[in-house]
């Protein structure tokens, strides 16, 4: 009975706490912490030892504490509290501004992340209607960060850099990081973590798009801005600035300005199609002659009924009339600007100054599970070669080699189909006997003679010969197929797997 009572008293004083901080419509009445160096050190510590770092199967009693502090919100005994985070002193980390106490409870005033080795801390979801609101690491900002090309450069931007996640990420191949946002909360949290995880080569600025970096360059530019195409401004950290989604355009106009001749942004992006306009389209016209390569990654496209309910706040549904007065005046919204339909995705730019760039897409159906950034190479290293050719018959001369791809079931039609096994999830259907043919790639056999193994009266202007080209090359601008001096490894055909029962195994 008594630990029931302990459980329902800390649900309460939780609930004391939560009902304070979101009635504030600012949380800089809640400074960002200042952690002394040894203070930090020893709460890494903690962290790291406790497990909090890395998943494990069985949480301890230590664990499931900090749990309680720094993931889910709730207050903790000032004992438990104290024994949980030894060796440190508890009254520091609260005059320090991390934990805040009532009477004989503690609670912490940020979450805490475990992300690629590094701990994050920024505002608790129950804090997300005010204004200078700092959001955790959610699947926007993984996406981003998987899709990030890994290559050491000098120099990269984090536009809208929020509680850090990317600058951080980008400090650990990069010479150099600029962090800027809009949001001095946001400023601060950055500052913190990269203190937090002994990250030095970062430099943060505040102020709005590329204002604070005018007349500068960079290797990589990764931008997590604000996208949402909503009636207002309500949530900084997500309802776009700008009406409809000029903001999109008017940073994919801007970005090439600041990039190095060879450098990368990745933008995450929402953006308005008709509903009888290809998706493709709005994007290709806003990046064409701005001499920038481009791949363009679409997640799907919503109706306005259906991009509502996707951002209304789950909260305010359970007030169904209040919920439906908000939705009601959304679509009025979306009705008057003509929206027909909004896109989910991602752009890839490439500075290259160049009469000829190219613009490529591709639909991803399934979320991302693993880094993308080296498929992302491959990507664009291939269609640079394919741009190349002056006859496509020059292809039958290269030794390629199939890469994280795998054959699976046969269609209705007769084809199979081909996906990715790593990174962005890609499918295309291939004729039998171009799979045939590619079980003879192995990097050190030529394309022609693959053919030839294959055992095919083939002729390259052939309908077949037709097909088998424009399979090669499509399979290749997916990076599924890539040229063997490409390669960044020993590959072999162990690079493509299939199901048993495909010709033979």
């Amino acid at each position: 009975m008594n630990a029931a009572l302990g459980n329902m008293f800390s649900k309460l004083m939780a609930m004391t706490f939560n009902q304070r901080t979101t009635a504030e419509k600012q949380l800089s009445v809640f400074p960002v912490p200042q952690l002394s160096a040894g203070n930090a050190a020893a709460l890494r510590g903690v962290f790291r030892t406790s497990g909090f770092s890395a998943s494990s199967n069985e949480d301890s009693a230590q664990l499931i504490t900090l749990k309680r502090l720094f993931v889910r919100a709730e207050t903790v005994a000032v004992d438990e509290a104290a024994n949980a985070l030894s060796p440190l002193d508890l009254a520091e980390l609260i005059h320090a501004g991390l934990l805040q106490r009532e009477d004989r409870r503690v609670c912490s005033l940020l979450q805490a992340q475990s992300y690629r080795g590094l701990i994050f801390f920024s505002d608790f979801l129950h804090n997300d209607h005010a204004h200078d609101f700092v959001l955790p690491i959610g699947p926007a900002g993984h996406y981003l960060a998987g899709l990030t090309i890994r290559k050491s450069v000098n120099s990269a931007l984090d536009l809208g850099c929020g509680c850090g996640v990317q600058a951080l990420l980008a400090a650990q191949h990069c010479t150099r990081v600029t962090a800027t946002d809009v949001n001095p909360r946001a400023l601060a949290l950055t500052r913190l973590n990269a203190d937090f995880n002994g990250v030095s080569n970062i430099e943060i600025i505040e102020g709005s798009f590329f204002d604070p970096v005018q007349g500068h360059t960079f290797d990589l530019v990764l931008a997590n801005l604000p996208y949402v195409i909503a009636p207002q401004n309500k949530l900084v950290y997500r309802d776009s600035v700008q009406p409809r989604d000029a903001g999109l355009r008017r940073l994919i106009q801007e970005v090439p300005a600041y990039l190095a001749e060879g450098g990368y942004a990745h933008l995450l992006a929402n953006w308005i199609h008709g509903k009888d306009e290809s998706w493709l389209q709005p994007l290709k016209t806003t990046i064409e002659g701005q001499e920038v390569d481009a791949w363009l990654i679409h997640n799907g496209s919503k109706e306005p009924q259906d991009y509502a309910d996707m951002w209304l706040d789950n909260r305010l549904k359970k007030d169904q009339q209040k919920s439906a007065k908000i939705k009601k005046a959304w679509l009025k919204w979306y009705r008057d600007q003509g929206i027909e339909r909004i896109a989910l995705g991602a752009v890839t730019l490439r500075r290259r100054a160049s009469a000829h760039n190219w613009v490529n897409a591709a639909s991803v159906t399934k979320s991302l599970d693993s880094p993308a950034g080296e498929q992302l190479m491959r990507i664009f290293e291939a269609q640079d070669y394919m741009a190349a050719l002056l006859n496509r018959d020059d292809l039958l001369e290269e030794n390629l080699i199939p890469l994280d791809m795998k054959f699976e079931k046969e269609s209705a039609a007769g084809n199979i189909q081909v996906v990715t096994t790593k990174g962005l999830f890609f499918q295309a259907d291939i004729q039998p006997f171009t799979a045939e043919v590619i079980e003879h790639l192995d990097g050190k056999t030529g394309l022609r003679s693959a053919i030839q193994k294959a055992g095919s009266n083939w002729v390259s202007d052939s309908g077949q010969g037709n097909s088998l080209i424009g399979e090669i090359q499509t399979l290749l601008s997916l990076g599924m197929l890539v040229q063997s001096s490409s390669s960044r490894k020993e590959f072999s055909t162990l690079g493509l797997t299939h199901p048993s029962g495909f010709f033979g195994f």
